[in-house]
């Protein structure tokens, strides 16, 4: 069987709005498949599991037989989705309350499969949000160098008294501290000091999930999804003042920098 494929329109226009030819739509032993712009597409047979009919499972009956216009019109809509110019069709809809009549609670968006009554209804798909992994981050500060001199002693010598801070994104309440290294004339700061940060972690979307109450009289918690960046930051320790901060820096943990035998060869940009 041959012909030209028919559908209602985003097709041609996508094709012809890229410049791109279509070719007649053909049938071999694997089914129907037509060119579009050089890339060959192939309707794709879909899979089908066990039928439940009155809580009794049934083995999958074969597909009923399918138009030739049905078939040119899925695999005119598989082409569309497959070049990324329309994704699946979500339909979302409104979330009321019946006792804030009127006033929108969120959305919902969802897809809805149609089958034909006396179809194999293929097994249904999870879709339960995805559960965080538990991880414990260990970071170790040996020691800095070249760090900011910013205080001047009695001698007239520039020094710092140097300690470090870290955290994680949205965590800065769960600050951490070395002890500090006093009066320090080369910028140079030991510490052998060792951070330990428990965090969860879904590993798909490279997001920590972080729980956290809005306001104190607020009953449940926020889940929010942060970045996962390990924040550190130098300071010179004041008695009489604020601490000055001599240099910061944020690590992706999920692109860490690779590991240098020295401090000049240390770089963030280094992967």
């Amino acid at each position: 069987m041959e012909g030209q494929l028919k559908t209602s329109g985003p097709l041609e226009a996508y094709v012809s709005s890229q410049g791109m030819d279509i070719s007649a739509v053909r049938r071999d032993s694997n089914g129907l498949k037509v060119i579009v712009g050089g890339e060959t597409y192939q309707l794709e047979k879909k899979k089908l599991g066990p039928m439940q009919l009155n809580g009794t499972s049934e083995a999958a009956k074969p597909a009923p037989v399918k138009l030739p216009a049905s078939e040119r019109n899925e695999l005119a809509i598989q082409v569309l989705h497959q070049s990324g110019v329309t994704p699946e069709h979500i339909e979302t809809r409104t979330l009321y309350n019946d006792d804030c009549p009127g006033i929108p609670q969120g959305k919902l968006h969802m897809w809805i499969d149609l089958f034909p009554y006396n179809d194999s209804i293929p097994a249904p798909i999870a879709i339960n949000p995805r559960e965080p992994q538990k991880y414990i981050l260990r970071c170790i500060i040996y020691n800095t160098e070249d760090v900011i001199l910013d205080e001047t002693n009695i001698l007239g010598e520039s020094m710092s008294d140097i300690y470090v801070r870290t955290y994680l994104e949205g965590e800065k309440k769960d600050k951490q501290e070395t002890d500090t290294h006093y009066r320090s004339l080369t910028g140079e700061g030991n510490f052998n000091w060792r951070m330990v940060y428990p965090m969860d972690f879904i590993i798909q979307e490279n997001k920590m999930i972080q729980k956290k109450k809005g306001k104190f009289w607020h009953i449940e918690k926020t889940v929010m999804k942060v970045d996962p960046i390990l924040h550190l930051e130098v300071f010179d320790k004041d008695v009489l003042s604020r601490d000055d901060k001599l240099g910061w820096a944020q690590i992706d943990l999920t692109r860490i920098p690779a590991p240098t035998k020295t401090a000049k060869e240390c770089s963030l940009y280094v992967y």
